[in-house]
């Protein structure tokens, strides 16, 4: 909360109107869902802005099918999971999302156009490279296919480790025929193979893929991203409306020189690093002053000011917020060490809340009941003490007792 989008993309703005200034007004929330950003917008109109930037697209997939509510369209899904098992399911979730996300953009683009004022949509990316679901066995399949499924599961796990790449391939292939890829395991498993055979677009792919799997399922166990369909249908309407598009997928691309994005941009699955605000805020001032009438064009990577920081201390704290916050999501050990390793970099004076939190983890006495969590509520800081009290699990302990 101390380095937001809209605090850097005014800084970076701000050079730029010397005489007049600029402000840019954050009207940013948590979890918003269409319907939410679409009353926002109708009340952000009254402020009367020259542009209007909205970086949406994360949510809007969440809990898709928990939004049906009348009974026709229940009835409609139930004809669709007995016909097509939950592979239709996914396709009409896909569906779904397109048809509400043409309906949002019709709206917000129209509001504008009314008002004469332009809109520039930021389009969110997901952290491929470090990111991943938990994998799980495949869902019903019918006619023996999980037991089928099963097998070349384990035969492909026993063949990467043996360092088969072709019989792992072969197994998840199949895998992937199996489940029509609506379980990821097959998917990161072709990715894997696809990386060590040096093939990175497949490794895209694949990953993805992966990423867009779990769009039916509505548990809650899966994050928030912007799914394949939301870029791809959020780019083609926007445009149809003459709207502007900071497509960061491709933005990170540039940036990273065709590499995945990983934690160099991402603290977790979707949410981005300092330096990741500051490249995406670099595009989208880019995208934005042309059309202030300040030059033809703008080069992003010209606006990205490194002296745009945060104190070392706030670097520090989140960095170690991000390895509790993946290792909650049972992200891999590299990946949480990467940013408790970060965290001392930046500040050395976070290794004894880093200990603390060991210690919080591992005791045997209730999380609320010890010295340690006492330590924590004080701290004044209001992430720090969600992430680490109000949380509320001894992860370690659990896991340990699962053993």
């Amino acid at each position: 909360p101390l380095f937001t989008p809209a605090r850097v993309l005014e800084l970076i703005l701000r050079p730029h109107f010397p005489s007049g200034g600029v402000e840019v007004v954050d009207l940013a929330r948590l979890n918003l869902s269409r319907t939410q950003l679409t009353d926002l917008v109708d009340s952000a109109l009254l402020l009367e802005p020259d542009a209007l930037v909205i970086f949406a697209g994360n949510n809007w997939g969440q809990s898709i099918l928990s939004s049906i509510n009348d009974a026709d369209t229940r009835r409609l899904v139930s004809t669709v999971v007995r016909n097509n098992g939950l592979l239709g399911l996914k396709q009409f979730a896909e569906h779904r999302l397109k048809r509400d996300i043409q309906q949002l953009v019709n709206h917000i683009a129209s509001l504008c156009s009314s008002h004469g004022i332009p809109l520039f949509w930021i389009i969110p990316d997901f952290n491929l490279s470090d990111w991943r679901d938990a994998e799980s066995n495949a869902p019903y399949l019918g006619q023996e296919a999980n037991a089928k499924w099963i097998g070349l599961r384990d035969a492909a796990f026993c063949a990467l480790a043996a360092g088969d790449v072709t019989n792992a391939c072969a197994y998840a292939t199949e895998m992937v025929r199996l489940d029509g890829g609506i379980c990821v395991t097959g998917l990161y498993i072709l990715a894997d193979c696809s990386r060590r055979s040096g093939d990175n677009v497949g490794q895209k792919q694949y990953l993805e893929r992966a990423r867009d799997a779990l769009i039916w399922d509505n548990t809650g166990y899966v994050p928030s991203r912007c799914y394949g369909v939301v870029r791809e249908t959020l780019a083609r309407e926007a445009r149809a409306y003459g709207n502007h598009i900071v497509d960061l997928p491709r933005v990170f691309s540039e940036c990273l020189k065709g590499d995945l994005p990983d934690r160099r941009l991402f603290v977790d699955h979707c949410h981005l690093t300092s330096y990741g605000i500051r490249v995406a805020m670099a595009a989208t001032a880019a995208c934005m002053l042309p059309y202030a009438e300040r030059a033809a064009a703008f080069d992003w990577t010209a606006l990205i000011d490194e002296r745009l920081g945060i104190p070392a201390e706030i670097e520090a704290e989140a960095a170690f917020l991000a390895g509790v916050h993946n290792a909650h999501w049972w992200q891999s050990s590299d990946v949480v060490e990467h940013f408790c390793t970060r965290a001392v970099e930046y500040s050395p004076n976070i290794t004894p809340m880093i200990t603390a939190f060991c210690d919080l983890q591992t005791r045997r006495a209730p999380l609320l009941m010890s010295r340690t969590a006492e330590q924590f509520s004080k701290s004044g800081a209001g992430l720090l003490q969600f992430y680490t009290i109000n949380f509320g699990k001894q992860l370690v302990r659990s896991e340990e007792r699962r053993v």
